[in-house]
């Protein structure tokens, strides 16, 4: 009886996805009152503490239980999918590295930066004229620097390495290539919750229920989630045809860099055609759509074709 659930289990990519969100989401729902009461009991007895730890708002513990429980599920979640090893991951080295690298970031890279540029054209964004500390500017980009290579890295296991091979054995590579960007967007797709006055038991699912409530707007789903879908479409692309992790991590990696850096040189003022041009997000906008529809034009047109992908 076991092993049959097991084996249907691994034989059901959908199921195992499913139980990973949950445990995810519903976990993080419940441990992170806990986390915060936590917190509030070290201040109390931590002098030293008591002010970082008492400022840290309710909705960014429910975020670190989230991440926290996404690592530890990690490996349960690889075995259920049955892509356990880090090759059947897309962790592949066999190929020209810094070639990989290159073709990742060219097809990346190239979609935010020409939106910021347009935005710095039309008057939304003004190059600043405050220049920061050198060690501001260092702690800026060492952090920007970390995220996008921890970030990166890890969505890129996930949505691309673990998920489209599951789904691409279940369901055929175009089906998974589809429904991996719609699974990226998805979890990318949350608005920003409100903390609770007093945290109690049910606080976490409070906070989750908030973070859902972008998709209840149009006027957000609609670019924002064709973006994400977009965004999740091109990097599917780069690690199917070119084989590996190393391209989509390049393309996301320099995706979360420039988000976090461009505080450096540019700043955002209220614009009336933000819905086109977007705002410092800069992926929230229709013209981000058309740039990410038009990379992965190009990517679909001249990535090169392995005889397995020739029927996409």
């Amino acid at each position: 009886m076991r092993a049959s659930a097991v084996k249907f289990i691994k034989e059901s990519p959908a199921l195992v996805l499913l139980l990973y969100v949950l445990f995810v989401f519903v976990g993080a729902a419940l441990i992170a009152p806990f986390v915060a009461w936590t917190l509030e009991g070290l201040a109390v007895h931590i002098s030293f503490f008591q002010e970082e730890l008492t400022n840290i708002p309710f909705h960014r513990i429910v975020n670190r239980c989230l991440i926290f429980l996404a690592l530890a599920g990690l490996w349960p979640m690889f075995r259920g999918l049955n892509v356990a090893s880090l090759n059947a991951l897309g962790w592949n080295f066999s190929k020209g590295i810094s070639k990989q690298l290159f073709l990742g970031f060219l097809y990346g890279f190239p979609a935010l930066l020409i939106a910021l540029m347009i935005n710095i054209g039309v008057g939304s964004a003004h190059l600043t004229t405050e220049s920061k500390s050198f060690n501001d500017g260092i702690d800026i980009i060492c952090g920007a620097l970390v995220s996008a290579i921890f970030v990166a890295a890890l969505e890129e296991t996930l949505f691309r390495g673990a998920l489209i091979t599951a789904l691409k054995r279940a369901y055929g590579l175009k089906r998974a290539l589809l429904l991996s960007s719609a699974v990226y967007a998805i979890t990318h797709f949350f608005a920003k919750p409100v903390d609770p006055e007093v945290v109690r038991f049910w606080s976490g699912f409070t906070v989750l229920t908030q973070m859902f409530k972008g998709f209840i707007c149009w006027q957000v789903v609609i670019p924002g989630f064709l973006n994400l879908f977009a965004a999740g479409l091109l990097l599917a692309l780069l690690f199917q045809r070119l084989e590996g992790l190393l391209p989509s991590i390049a393309a996301h990696g320099s995706w979360v860099f420039l988000l976090k850096t461009q505080c450096l040189f540019v700043s955002y003022t209220s614009y009336p055609y933000s819905w086109f041009f977007g705002t410092s997000r800069l992926i929230d906008g229709w013209m981000a759509l058309i740039l990410l529809c038009g990379f992965v034009f190009l990517a679909h047109k001249f990535l090169p074709v392995c005889r397995e992908q020739r029927h996409f």
